[in-house]
């Protein structure tokens, strides 16, 4: 079993898709695919994506576990964007916020961003943020545990860069380089049940001084 995937992502989808484009050129469905498994030769797949080891024949053998044998092999590379309609929203930052307390001189505000489908508003996510300039009703980006109120809404980033990060122990790291600022759009998706991906956001949390 490929621990990294099966995560109930959009973002895994991605992932197990472009490593499967291959197969498309020499079979039509899985079936055909299952009948010539034998034939093939693995290649191991990226280091820091999936465990140290993972070829792309056992990846292709959990797709023909998890899908029937007459399903094209087309469709299934198509998933990553039926998946993204069907299931990602925008998260919008474009609300300037109120001063909400200080940190050594500095303002901090506090602003909420709505999660956006199809111009209907899913939900609405509060965080902080260090302010710039209060008069110019600018802040410069998120405040650390922004990944955290995020998934206590229920929602994560639907990125790659993110579910590897979370899988792979850098989560902290792509916390920090990936902090919003005002006027930018994220795309997000339901939060994984993955413990490993929960686990990873709880250790984000900021310690309470």
């Amino acid at each position: 079993m490929i621990e990294f995937t099966w995560t109930d992502t959009v973002a895994e989808s991605h992932l197990w898709a472009r490593e499967l484009r291959s197969f498309a050129e020499i079979a039509t469905t899985l079936d055909d695919l299952a009948a010539r498994r034998d034939e093939l030769v693995p290649r191991t797949l990226p280091a820091g994506v999936f465990p140290v080891g993972t070829t792309d024949l056992d990846l292709l053998d959990q797709v023909l576990r998890a899908r029937p044998p007459q399903v094209l092999i087309a469709d299934v590379l198509l998933e990553p964007l039926t998946e993204i309609e069907a299931r990602c929203a925008r998260l919008v930052f474009d609300d300037p916020g109120q001063v909400a307390e200080w940190d050594r001189e500095q303002p901090v505000v506090a602003l909420s961003a709505p999660v956006v489908r199809d111009g209907e508003v899913l939900d609405t996510v509060g965080f902080t943020a260090d302010c710039l300039d209060v008069q110019q009703q600018e802040w410069d980006e998120l405040r650390e545990g922004w990944l955290p109120r995020l998934a206590d809404a229920g929602w994560q980033p639907c990125s790659t860069a993110f579910l590897t990060a979370a899988m792979t122990g850098f989560l902290d790291v792509y916390q920090r380089q990936s902090a919003p600022r005002i006027r930018d759009v994220v795309l997000v998706e339901p939060l994984s049940p993955h413990p490993v991906v929960r686990s990873a956001l709880e250790d984000l949390r900021p310690v309470r001084r």
